[in-house]
């Protein structure tokens, strides 16, 4: 399913009545069809089997405020003005949007007008839908769509009104980035290289992603020389999905169709990512951590393990792309790199079960706030400029971002 449920979508509901208005209260199932344009011009269809709730927080016998959620994609909340003279049979309403679990860029607000009418004392009831669906605000697509929902039950679904985002990893001010995967990136400011030469490296971030599924290719973190020096960190949809690095053409992967740990990293949540690699090691010896959990390398392409890794000067530390754009439609936080190859326990400690520690504080087993080369938190939240906590003056810029739209913060709706 797209992600977001859109502007102008037109609803007939057949529900429930009681004495006064139209009872719209329940859960309805049914099937949506949408036929999509993309940016590019490319044409593609999707029929998805979802369910819809509904429940009312106020009634009388001209006026509803009602919640709405597609459990899977989004939800909504509005009001419904029932027809005085007739109030169990006929209703306008517009319905505003709250929240989008794969597209928090989309949109602010969208709305919805729907009819309604309902036969006193009956249980069955039926939602047709028909109407525009505006994605521009994730990958560009616009789709026509339309479906038939039928009454599943007649019990409160009990609807959350307007739930948040969930929250972002928190600097102390709570705001992370957010790039739109069109061009916006956060790039070192005084084009800051990265480790060289075959040094020790440790780099982590925490990542959210706007969409569902695994795009052609992502740059993640990337700085160096490519391709002949690079260390490029990217997503990629070959052999189910998943993160990459690239060094020298080759590319070591962990992907979804190997471990199926992999496959929840596009699921909307915020994820914990960690690569280390030691002093002149080889591919081999490069590990990846999510959520604090170390992943074993379970594809190989264009190359072998025994390639060792001599990164060059060239391109700045940047995220959310690599050297060749591919940008990623992705909210980032907490990005920090260091020169010395942190351990298994120092990174499970600074997941901290989904808390995120500050990392120029030692801890228990993270040890090495000495050794961190740059540390973006993200405390601004307006501008188009990070600092650099690692007192090293390695402060970033958002290129091609928005002074407002390129922040998020918990509970905000981007």
């Amino acid at each position: 399913m797209k992600a977001s449920l859109g502007l102008r979508i037109a609803l007939i509901l057949l529900a429930a009545g009681r004495a006064g208005a139209a009872d719209l209260t329940g859960t309805y199932a049914g099937r949506l069809t949408c036929r999509w344009t993309s940016a590019a011009g490319v044409r593609s269809t999707t029929r998805d089997d979802l369910m819809l709730e509904v429940s009312e927080s106020q009634i009388s016998a001209t006026r509803s405020s009602v919640n709405m959620r597609i459990p899977s994609v989004a939800s909504y909340f509005g009001n419904v003005i029932f027809d005085p003279r007739a109030p169990t049979k006929n209703g306008t309403g517009v319905v505003n949007d709250c929240t989008h679990l794969w597209s928090p860029n989309a949109f602010v607000y969208e709305t919805v007008r729907f009819t309604s009418s309902s036969v006193p004392g009956g249980l069955k009831g039926k939602i047709e839908m028909e109407g525009i669906v505006d994605h521009s605000g994730s990958d560009g697509s616009i789709g026509l769509c339309s479906g038939s929902f039928s009454r599943a039950d007649a019990t409160d679904p009990d609807v959350t009104f307007c739930p948040v985002v969930p929250p972002g990893p928190p600097g102390p001010n709570a705001y992370h980035v957010v790039l739109n995967g069109i061009g916006s990136q956060v790039i070192a400011a005084d084009s800051y290289p990265g480790i060289l030469g075959t040094g020790a490296r440790t780099v982590s971030w925490w990542y959210r992603s706007h969409v569902n599924t695994f795009p052609p290719v992502w740059g993640l973190i990337f700085w160096g020389q490519g391709p002949a020096g690079m260390w490029s960190v990217q997503l990629e949809d070959f052999d189910g999905g998943g993160i990459n690095l690239e060094l020298y053409g080759t590319k070591i992967a962990w992907t979804a169709n190997q471990d199926p740990a992999m496959g929840a990293l596009q699921d909307g949540k915020w994820h914990h990512l960690a690569m280390t690699a030691p002093t002149a090691g080889t591919a081999a010896d490069v590990k990846l951590y999510m959520d604090g959990v170390l992943l074993p390398t379970v594809y190989v392409v264009g190359g072998q393990l025994a390639l060792s890794y001599d990164t060059l000067a060239g391109i700045a530390f940047r995220a959310g792309s690599r050297d060749l754009g591919n940008y990623s439609d992705a909210d980032f936080d907490e990005i920090a790199l260091w020169d010395v190859e942190l351990s298994a326990a120092a990174i499970s400690e600074m997941f901290n079960g989904g808390a995120p520690t500050d990392l120029t504080k030692n801890g228990t087993n993270y040890q090495s706030a000495s050794a961190l080369q740059l540390y973006w938190r993200f405390e601004e939240g307006t501008g188009l400029a990070t600092a650099d906590s690692s007192g090293n003056g390695h402060g970033g810029t958002i290129s091609a971002g928005d002074p407002m739209k390129s922040w998020g913060a918990p509970g905000a709706n981007h």
